[in-house]
């Protein structure tokens, strides 16, 4: 398993760069170019809403992002301390599912 760790400071500016590095790290490890593609634009709409959401743009909080890589597996993990949405607090995997 090849792993990356990065941290960004809670500002859009820094959103971007990261997400081009996540997405040249997913090629080196022969992800589908369509794959690291949409990754990317995930990864982007995710930290700019703990930017504004969770953080409320704060630009002084920070963001530490995970990527694991195995055999064409990602997991992708996002770490901050902002606030939390209250009515996600019950969400189960499940409901997920049904969406």
């Amino acid at each position: 398993m090849n792993s990356k760790e990065f941290s960004i400071a809670s500002n859009y500016t820094e959103v971007t760069p990261v997400c081009k590095e996540i997405r040249s790290f997913c090629l080196d490890e022969n992800i589908k170019p369509s794959d690291c593609s949409e990754i990317e634009i995930c990864l982007i709409e995710a930290l700019n809403n703990i930017v504004k959401h969770a953080y409320k743009e704060d630009f002084t909080k920070s963001i530490q992002i995970k990527v694991d890589i195995n055999n064409n597996e990602i997991m992708i993990q996002l770490f901050d301390s902002g606030i939390s949405r209250k009515e996600f607090k019950n969400l189960h995997w499940n409901m997920i599912q049904k969406i």
